[in-house]
């Protein structure tokens, strides 16, 4: 009712999810060079897993909550050294918190 268009693209075999690459896909054939997504742990480690993502802008705040959720609920690798490296761009103070920016 508002003017936006709604597009179903469910991948194959996996019921409730959408097909990732087909959604970037689409969003470049219709011109949408940039794509943000700020989401929680399960979608952003599925854009991760699915080679995806380039950068990663992450907000670090000097404060303990205790146990949490992870970022991105992503495959753990078979040891340190197998782990996907990113690397930091850029990391300002923001306030009292740290804006670090990752990229591939």
């Amino acid at each position: 009712a508002a003017g936006g268009e709604v597009i179903e693209l469910p991948a194959a075999g996996n019921p409730g999810r959408v097909d990732l690459p087909a959604l970037l896909r689409e969003l470049a054939r219709r011109e949408v060079n940039e794509v943000h997504v700020e989401a929680g742990p399960r979608l952003t480690g599925a854009f991760i897993e699915a080679g995806l993502v380039d950068e990663i802008l992450a907000y670090v705040a000097p404060c303990l909550f205790g146990a949490g959720l992870a970022p991105a609920d992503v495959t753990p690798p078979a040891s340190p050294s197998a782990a996907k490296r990113w690397h930091i761009h850029s990391a300002l103070p923001l306030g009292g918190d740290l804006r670090i920016l990752l990229r591939s």
